[in-house]
């Protein structure tokens, strides 16, 4: 169980203790990505950045109320749902809202076996971003060579985004997923 599935699954047994009537789903993410670009031959920008936030929804008797925050701890994601709780009165009530359940149905299929694995790559982030450069500056070479008519290229790039997702709820829900890609 990743860090990210054990703080939703503490989160959920919280929120069912405080409000056992209540239907309540946190949704918890965190990712990194990083890029470089070259303009003309030369360093452009160079970014990184990583990201985080828990999400909190609540229903009951057809209203739902949302809150977000871009923090990842405990004390965030009960205030969320403080803060949540005392809004329901307020919302509208509409009887088709409701929060997923797990799949009863016989013979339902699960995922296919290794396709998790598929979306993972774990070379992403292993290597100095600069160390991308060069391959860049490669294909900036290999553009140039494939016809006369090619006189230069304006702009080269590269990025990579790691992620993961995890959702849990009171009534037995919890997945998580995480995936990594790269584009240049």
């Amino acid at each position: 169980m990743s860090d990210l599935s054990a703080l939703a699954q503490e989160a959920v047994d919280w929120m069912r203790r405080q409000e056992p009537h209540l239907e309540s789903e946190v949704y918890l993410v965190r990712g990194q990505e990083r890029s470089l670009e070259i303009r003309e031959g030369k360093l452009e920008s160079l970014q990184e950045r990583q990201y985080f936030g828990a999400g909190v929804r609540v229903l009951h008797e057809g209203r739902m109320g949302f809150a977000y925050t871009a923090d990842l701890n405990t004390g965030s994601i009960q205030q969320l749902f403080k803060t949540v709780v005392c809004q329901l009165p307020y919302l509208p009530q509409d009887s088709f809202r409701k929060l997923p359940s797990p799949m009863q149905e016989p013979g339902a299929r699960s995922q296919e076996p290794g396709l998790r694995e598929t979306f993972w790559d774990d070379t992403l982030f292993s290597a100095p971003l600069l160390q991308k450069m060069d391959i860049l500056k490669e294909m900036e070479v290999a553009a140039l060579g494939v016809s006369p008519h090619v006189k230069r290229v304006l702009r080269l790039g590269y990025s990579e985004v790691s992620g993961e997702v995890t959702v849990a709820n009171t009534l037995g829900i919890s997945a998580s997923e995480r995936g990594t890609h790269c584009e240049v």
